[in-house]
């Protein structure tokens, strides 16, 4: 069993991303369900990045000195995004974008210091409106419920632990 600790929050997360995003897509090519374009969101973009998952993690974490625990918590608003839709959930199109905006709401609602959307939008590789954008449409999306219980936060951090 693997702990989560500082050094190794944003490792673990990438692999729960990443198996996250795998389900889904199996789901998805299983069904052959498509997503009407009515229905595609901000943080859709018109072709899978080139930067993979890991990579991108890497990236974040270099750069985006936050808290561990911020990486969990950035999973709990994925998956309230998740729930509360009935149409959206991660793809290899979306995964990227909806990481960062989670992450940047988990930083902005746990630590103490932070840095301007701006330097967000220039790791995430998009520019300051879309980071703008794309912070909103999450919020409005987990109904702006930012608070993670402590039974909830622990929960995660368990079956994160279990996952490797």
């Amino acid at each position: 069993m693997k702990v989560v600790t500082e050094g190794n929050a944003h490792v673990i997360v990438s692999q729960a991303v990443i198996s996250m995003v795998n389900r889904f897509e199996e789901y998805r090519e299983s069904t052959i369900f498509k997503l009407p374009k009515h229905q595609l969101t901000k943080f859709h973009s018109w072709k899978v990045p080139r930067i993979g998952m890991e990579e991108y993690v890497q990236r974040i974490h270099r750069y985006v000195k936050c808290s561990s625990g911020c990486y969990t918590i950035a999973l709990i608003y994925i998956d309230r995004a998740v729930q509360r839709s009935r149409c959206f959930f991660p793809t290899k199109f979306n995964i990227h974008r909806l990481l960062m905006a989670s992450l940047v709401l988990a930083i902005k609602f746990c630590d103490d210091a932070f840095f301007s959307n701006s330097f967000y939008s220039k790791v995430a590789g998009v520019s300051c409106e879309e980071m703008n954008e794309l912070e909103a449409e999450l919020l409005q999306m987990i109904d702006y419920e930012l608070y993670v219980s402590p039974e909830q936060y622990t929960n995660y951090e368990e079956n994160l632990s279990l996952t490797k």
